[in-house]
């Protein structure tokens, strides 16, 4: 533990319950949520009893915001929406615009993770209202209410709407957050994707390349490759899709077993549609060897099993090919059993393309 963030903690230690207490407490918990959540939760919770019994409505909803935020990196405990519902009765009687802003973007944070989508829309709608009318609220509130927003719309697949919030997100988000400006712009390329605007999804997936290559975010940067090269892919450029999903293959380094050998398959589907069988089975013999993984997913070896009987069927290798078809079926039929089934192809792109086409679910920081 920091020497600061100990000093603090024996500070509240010391202090009776009271406002300088729960303020501390609230403070404590904003250092401590990167490190120790656990801790972060108990000492807001400590905070919200505090304010309960001063009857302090901003001290209320200040530390049920800041479990909000907590608990979305964890999970939420049963009784959270009484507490939320709780601070937003409060929040009316409080004229701290920013505090209610930040109390609407976790109520509508949290019912999209519950799945009540209108209930969610319904809350940014009224954050949004309270940005309309003052200008003095801090740009980087606005802008995780606006991200928020355009998640949501992208994950109701209505993704006109996702862009025009992400691109409000941008126009919020500081300079040198560089880190968001990627994800927000990697977003915008896969909510344009999914309308067919293959050009702009392009051109915004390499502004996120280029920031997260500078920053080396390995994570993201094997996600946006496999994005790109799907995109390519249905362009009818192979040569493209395969170099991004070779790109993808080398910076991964098998760090993640399931998304390397997503990309393997895809990388074997572009040859596979410049008539390169031969090649096609020389990748997936790659990705069979770490298929026997335990940590992979029995769909994941079906696809290659799957892809292996048509490369063989296309050098008439029948035989070897007949093996294959049967152990994918196997391995399908396995999958189906332990309710897997492939998250990252949405069901309308469900014709030959790469597993790692399109994202159905939005990037977060």
């Amino acid at each position: 533990m920091a020497p600061d963030i100990k000093e603090l903690e024996n500070k509240i230690g010391s202090l009776p319950d009271g406002k300088e207490k729960m303020e501390h407490l609230i403070r404590f918990s904003l250092e401590m949520h990167n490190s120790d959540i656990d801790g972060a939760v108990k000492a807001g919770i400590q905070a919200l009893d505090i304010a309960r019994k001063l009857i302090d409505h901003s001290g209320i909803v200040n530390s049920v915001h800041l479990l909000e935020t907590l608990f979305y990196k964890s999970s939420y405990p049963e009784n959270f929406e009484e507490l939320l519902i709780e601070a937003i009765r409060l929040s009316e009687y409080i004229n701290d615009n920013t505090l209610k802003v930040k109390l609407y973007s976790a109520a509508g944070r949290y019912y999209d993770i519950i799945n009540k989508k209108v209930v969610s829309l319904q809350y940014f709608f009224k954050g949004k209202e309270v940005l309309s009318v003052d200008e003095t609220i801090e740009l980087h509130y606005a802008a995780g209410l606006y991200m928020s927003l355009g998640n949501l719309y992208f994950k109701l697949n209505e993704f006109e709407n996702s862009v025009e919030y992400y691109q409000k997100t941008l126009a919020c988000i500081d300079k040198g957050d560089h880190k968001k400006r990627a994800i927000v712009n990697s977003n915008i390329a896969m909510s344009y994707a999914h309308v067919g605007n293959h050009d702009l999804a392009i051109e915004f997936l390499y502004k996120s390349i280029d920031i997260q290559t500078s920053l080396k975010e390995e994570t993201y940067l094997v996600s946006d490759h496999n994005n790109i090269a799907g995109i390519f892919f249905l362009k009818g450029d192979f040569a493209k899709a395969a170099e991004h999903y070779s790109i993808s293959i080398e910076i991964n380094k098998q760090k993640n077993l399931n998304r390397i050998v997503d990309s393997y398959f895809g990388l074997a589907e572009c040859f596979f549609a410049l008539n390169q069988p031969q090649k096609v089975i020389e990748i997936l013999e790659k990705a069979e060897a770490i298929s026997i993984q335990p940590a992979l997913n029995n769909y994941l070896c079906f696809e290659i099993s799957s892809m292996f009987a048509k490369a063989l069927s296309a050098i008439e290798d029948y035989k070897t090919a007949f093996k294959y078809s049967e152990r994918a079926c196997n391995l399908l039929l396995e999958s189906e059993r332990n309710g897997y089934s492939h998250q990252s192809v949405p069901p309308i792109l469900t014709q030959s393309v790469p597993p790692i086409l399109i994202q159905t679910q939005p990037l977060t920081s």
